[in-house]
């Protein structure tokens, strides 16, 4: 069953498919090589990471993950007040939202046309661990996800 977007258990899909990490599938298609990279870039993310789904006519929703040494250690719906808290933010509309997780392009085509943005946070340290960010996004957009109809 689909979970709706941005709801409390979208976000317990999202953290149970993080804490999976990638599908042995994803493991066996890229080179041994980068999955060090990953594993070697882990050791260093101690951080706070928010989600968001921009609205134009509403609030904002946030969702917050807490990483230590790249591991999820705790996730929960937030509000723009703990905005602040973040290292990172990253957002995008539901019909950005809705091209990362049902679209046609692959999810790192998706992040240079920047269907999600980098709202907060050090754009360099960003890009130094974009595929550690890369394969976080690509494990919880495994979630089967329901889109409002507005």
């Amino acid at each position: 069953m689909a979970c709706q977007l941005f709801s409390n258990e979208w976000v317990e899909q999202f953290s149970k498919e993080l804490k999976k990490g990638p599908s042995f599938e994803r493991k066996q298609a890229v080179d041994d090589h980068y999955w060090q990279w990953i594993d070697k870039c882990k050791g260093k993310m101690d951080i706070r990471l928010a989600l968001v789904l921009t609205e134009q006519n509403s609030l904002d929703r946030y969702a917050y993950f807490d990483l230590k040494k790249g591991e999820l250690v705790h996730s929960h719906l937030g509000t723009e007040e703990e905005r602040s808290s973040a290292d990172f933010v990253l957002g995008g509309s539901k019909d950005d939202w809705f091209e990362i997780i049902n679209g046609k392009r692959e999810l790192t085509q998706n992040l240079m046309y920047r269907k999600l943005r980098l709202l907060q946070g050090n754009l360099h340290a960003f890009f130094r661990g974009i595929y550690f960010f890369v394969e976080l996004l690509r494990a919880g957009i495994r979630v089967p996800t329901a889109f409002e109809t507005a």
